[in-house]
């Protein structure tokens, strides 16, 4: 795990929280909702190291592959 890149992100949401707050204060609950639903969904992605994974069809591949001798028939 990339702790480097965990602990950045996590203080830079943090930031944002603290910068926006005074005037997240005076929106309605729906707003405020949808601010942190976002914030949330962003910090979740940054914590998964998307250019190294591997995409479908390696996990396809890797699924696939005990069925491989009898798909060849």
């Amino acid at each position: 795990m990339r702790w480097g890149v965990t602990i950045g992100v996590t203080v830079l949401v943090i930031l944002i929280v603290l910068f926006e707050l005074p005037a997240l204060r005076q929106k309605p609950l729906r707003d405020k909702i949808a601010f942190f639903s976002l914030l949330l969904c962003g910090w979740a992605l940054a914590q998964f190291d998307l250019p190294n994974m591997a995409g479908p069809i390696t996990w396809l591949n890797t699924l696939f592959k005990p069925l491989e001798k009898w798909m060849e028939k």
